[in-house]
């Protein structure tokens, strides 16, 4: 009797050791983790946000400058057949085409990019909703198919978007409506994709 006694004591110690031990690494994760939650990187993403609205700014003028371009050789709907010739020397304010597509290529991979490095920031730190607007949403989940009014709330980080019920609290916006429209219109920029096809190509 005397020895299970002693075995069932000093295997209660252990579990009391164990447990004691992880509480230690559970308050000591607790730290950690607020740590690497805490957003200090303000500066940095005020940087990135006015890096990206001048390439949006870009991207909007090459893709007017192309829209002339779709208006002279084709349906901007499809695919345009364009000649070698005209792909390299047509311009449109002194860009080719050609020049004009590489650009916007180099553009969208940077805001990609961008936007992917604002999204890390927030799976770390939380996205930072503010309320953009009431409109009215596509409701999947009733039983009748219809239109539902919604408040939606864009991230300052990185643009998400959240749709709450109009009775839920409003996250405050501390930042002008445009630039949250802004990031979310860069959100949704891929990277760019040719809509020519080059007819000396075709024949080879």
């Amino acid at each position: 009797m005397g020895e299970a006694y002693i075995s069932i004591q000093n295997d209660l110690n252990k579990r009391l050791g164990l447990l004691q031990e992880a509480e230690a690494l559970e308050a000591q994760a607790k730290v950690l983790r607020d740590r690497a939650s805490y957003n200090n990187l303000d500066l940095e993403i005020e940087s990135v946000h006015k890096e990206i609205f001048m390439l949006l700014d870009k991207v909007d003028l090459l893709k007017k400058l192309l829209s002339l371009a779709f208006s002279l050789f084709g349906d901007v709907e499809e695919k345009v057949l364009i000649s070698l010739h005209d792909y390299q020397n047509c311009t449109f304010q002194g860009r080719s085409i050609e020049m004009i597509e590489k650009e916007l290529i180099d553009l969208t991979k940077r805001i990609v990019f961008l936007c992917d490095l604002l999204g890390q920031i927030c799976s770390y730190v939380g996205h930072d909703y503010k309320f953009m607007k009431v409109d009215s949403i596509f409701d999947f989940n009733s039983l009748e198919i219809g239109f539902e009014e919604k408040q939606i709330n864009y991230c300052a980080i990185c643009g998400d978007a959240k749709y709450l019920d109009l009775n839920e609290d409003r996250y405050s916006c501390s930042l002008n409506c445009s630039d949250l429209e802004k990031l979310r219109k860069a959100r949704k920029i891929k990277v760019y994709e040719s809509k020519f096809m080059i007819e000396d190509n075709l024949h080879r």
